[in-house]
This record gives C-alpha cells, structure tokens and sequence, in this order.
C-alpha cells in the first residue's frame, strides 16, 4: 500500500488506538462533568469546644451556631449533602459530635455525602442527631 493510499499500513493500529483513546478520554471527561456538581461542598458548620466544656452550665451552647433544633437534651443538626462539620477541640478532652472525635487541641472535618440520619451521644451527654438532607 502506498503513503498515498492512507498511509503506512503498520501505523493502522496505532490510529485506531489513538482514535479509541481520545474517544475513552472524552467520555471521561463528560461523565465527570455530569458527577461534579453532585459532589460539590456545601456549608461548613464548627462545633467549637472551649476550655472547661465539659463543665459549662449550658453544655448545648456550643451547638448554637449551627442550624438545629433542640427538644431537651436532644439536638438535631439539620444539614445538607455536601455540607461539612468541623469538630474544634480547645479543651483538655476528647469531645465527639456525631462520631467525629476530636483530641485535645485537634479540629477534625468530615463531609457529609450521603441522606440519612447520624446519631450518638456527644462528649457533654446530649444526644445529637445530625440529619442529613430534609431540609
């Protein structure tokens, strides 16, 4: 086959892969334009303990700045997929909020990806429930 006929007839294998390539490479890059705007971040909300935390009068306090309702000794954190929780610790023990735990002088952030409810009792003895998605 001559150069004049569609080249090199050993370069035919290279073309197709390259071709397929590029095509895999677009696909790619549409499906991840697709996904992103689902796993943008939203708010990020902290929950700040201060020294001597655990003996503050009002240990619901530090929940004020968040978006929640409180019945009792129960908080319910109302979030959304997307939106983050910062756990700050400034105390001398570990506080936890919905499973996030926090050493001494440690801030932790976790995302919450998925609806659902998340539930457990914090380090101050109140039981926080972080709802995610109903709003």
């Amino acid at each position: 086959m001559s150069a004049d006929a569609g080249g090199d007839p050993r370069d035919g294998g290279r073309t197709r892969r390259i071709v397929w390539v590029s095509v895999a490479v677009a696909a790619l890059l549409v499906a991840a334009s697709l996904v992103v705007p689902f796993l943008e971040d939203g708010e990020t909300y902290e929950v700040a303990f201060g020294p001597g935390a655990a003996d503050a009068a009002d240990q619901g306090a530090v929940f004020e700045v968040l978006p929640h309702r409180r019945i009792g000794d129960v908080i319910w954190l109302e979030l959304e997929p997307g939106d983050s929780l910062l756990v700050r610790n400034l105390d001398d023990e570990v506080h936890q909020v919905a499973g996030i735990a926090a050493r001494p002088g440690e801030s932790v952030l976790h995302t919450f990806r998925e609806r659902g409810v998340f539930s457990d009792v914090c380090s101050l003895d109140v039981t926080v429930f972080v709802e995610v998605g109903r709003r």
